[in-house]
């Protein structure tokens, strides 16, 4: 092992933290009162912030939490590997790491999500494995209906976007003079000034 750091805290106990050469990097704590006799201090092996999604979406990256909320657009619709969480009038996006597995696409779900905040713009939880994520019961959960100059205020939510048609092109229309919404064929579908109803999910750069 190799010594990290050694803290003296108040006159009799020290504490030293030592990493293995193991291949896994696991961290050890252990104390000692003369330098002589030590003992191995238990560290936590889960998260010890159960913050709002509101206030996980503030935290520094690489933070570690257990947040709970409700699943409101599931694995499939923005990728397999990724679903939307939300409580009360915050959400925020969770990712699963392990592309081996997928995350359930069943939504209007309770759920409790173990991870760690990412350092993406996008703010998101990254999941380690699938275990990381359990489900309750159902739930029922209206989205609400905004408007492209609203979005800032409803990232990582579950919206339905009102607006009008300004800009039809092949597979793309330009909604409330903003916001550039894909679409297959949309010039078959869409014409100048429809008025549109459209559920989306709000992203970081939606805003």
């Amino acid at each position: 092992t190799s010594p990290i750091q050694a803290v003296e805290i108040g006159p009799t106990t020290s504490y030293i933290s030592v990493i293995t050469q193991s291949g896994k990097g696991n961290v050890n704590l252990y104390k000692t009162s003369d330098f002589l006799r030590w003992s191995r201090v238990s560290l936590p092996t889960k998260p010890t912030l159960s913050p709002t999604i509101k206030e996980a979406r503030n935290l520094p990256a690489g933070t570690l939490v257990e947040v709970e909320g409700v699943l409101t657009v599931g694995a499939g619709v923005v990728d397999d590997e990724a679903v939307y969480l939300e409580q009360g009038e915050a959400g925020i996006h969770v990712f699963l790491r392990q592309s081996s597995a997928k995350l359930p696409s069943a939504t209007q779900r309770q759920a409790t999500v173990t991870g760690e905040i990412s350092a993406s713009q996008t703010k998101r939880i990254i999941l380690d494995s699938l275990a990381d994520l359990e489900l309750g019961g159902t739930v029922s959960v209206t989205a609400p209906q905004i408007t492209a100059d609203q979005t800032a205020n409803y990232l990582g939510r579950s919206v339905l976007l009102k607006g009008t048609i300004g800009n039809v092109n092949t597979d793309d229309v330009l909604l409330g003079g903003a916001l550039k919404l894909h679409f297959k064929a949309a010039k078959s579908v869409f014409q100048l000034d429809d008025q549109v109803s459209v559920p989306v999910v709000v992203a970081w750069n939606a805003a």
